[in-house]
């Protein structure tokens, strides 16, 4: 289900990655250099061995994740189109062991509406500072 909670990207951030979890990859969806650097900076300053690589759409993260295990998708949705929706679905359909994050100008609640209610998705809404990610 698609998180409605107001939640800070800190706690999602948390509960995505901390716990048992020592190491793994984080895969981000996005083309801005901002929040990739930054997504990079506050992984290499949680110092528990987590990497990031990087897909600019939708079919390049389909082929990382066929190639590559990750423990989190961050997922930039600019303007959602029939591509990202599907993507969100076959990432919760294919990947079910992969915390999702979306980042999108959409609530939890219209997010929950378009992707259905078995998606496992949290959602941070836009805007929100860049300052919050690291």
């Amino acid at each position: 289900m698609v998180s409605t909670e107001q939640k800070g990207f800190d706690q999602i951030w948390d509960k995505a990655l901390l716990g048992s979890r020592v190491e793994g990859k984080v895969l981000i969806i996005d083309r801005d250099p901002n929040l990739i650097q930054a997504v990079r900076e506050a992984l290499k300053r949680q110092g528990q061995g987590f990497s990031a690589i990087v897909a600019r759409d939708g079919k390049s993260a389909e082929k990382l994740l066929r190639s590559e295990p990750v423990t989190l998708v961050l997922y930039n949705l600019k303007v959602p189109k029939a591509s990202d929706i599907e993507l969100l679905k076959y990432l919760s359909r294919s990947y079910p062991d992969v915390e999702v994050i979306a980042i999108s100008g959409l609530g939890g609640e219209e997010l929950q509406k378009i992707v259905g209610t078995k998606a496992d998705i949290e959602c941070i809404e836009k805007p929100y500072a860049i300052d919050g990610i690291v």
